[in-house]
């Protein structure tokens, strides 16, 4: 009823959240929720959780980081089977990646821009290509100098498709 009404419905009693992700994939067949949290030494762990139903019923499907990984900054689920978690760890670009629809994740590691970088940030679907950025974490989401990154293979490979100023 676009929003009128809703009803509580708990996806798990996990305490220790620090964020959660909630998207649609992009052919519209899943709702997911990521539940990140038990954050430690700059590592925290995930929850994944799906619904094919509207959210009526959900099930978690287990971590969409591996065992583990520095900060979480987003996931997306392309369509129905590939997704991707972004991985802020200041060090390195790190990816998690699944194309059968979250039952593994395979831990991506992708060459950094040069320099002027600390954030990876939130993946999307632009048409048909898989893209993320990778910039800046200052004082405003997606400000100052951005790095793009685009996938037209679903994933396979990954190229720097310049530098967008904001």
């Amino acid at each position: 009823d676009a929003g009128k009404t809703w009803e509580k419905n708990a996806i798990s009693d996990w305490n220790a959240v620090r964020r959660c992700y909630t998207g649609e994939s992009g052919d519209k067949k899943l709702l997911y929720t990521l539940l990140c949290g038990d954050k430690t030494m700059g590592s925290e762990w995930t929850q994944l959780y799906l619904s094919y139903d509207n959210g009526k019923t959900w099930k978690g499907i287990g971590s969409a980081n591996g065992e583990g990984s520095f900060l979480v900054n987003g996931i997306c689920f392309f369509d129905e089977e590939h997704g991707m978690t972004a991985i802020t760890d200041h060090e390195a670009l790190s990816i998690y990646q699944t194309s059968n629809g979250g039952k593994t994740w395979e831990h991506v590691s992708i060459e950094s821009p040069d320099s002027g970088w600390t954030m990876v940030y939130e993946p999307q679907l632009q048409g048909e290509d898989y893209v993320f950025y990778v910039g800046q974490d200052g004082y405003a989401e997606m400000s100052g100098i951005l790095y793009k990154y685009v996938s037209k293979d679903k994933g396979k490979t990954w190229e720097i498709d310049g530098k967008v100023i904001l």
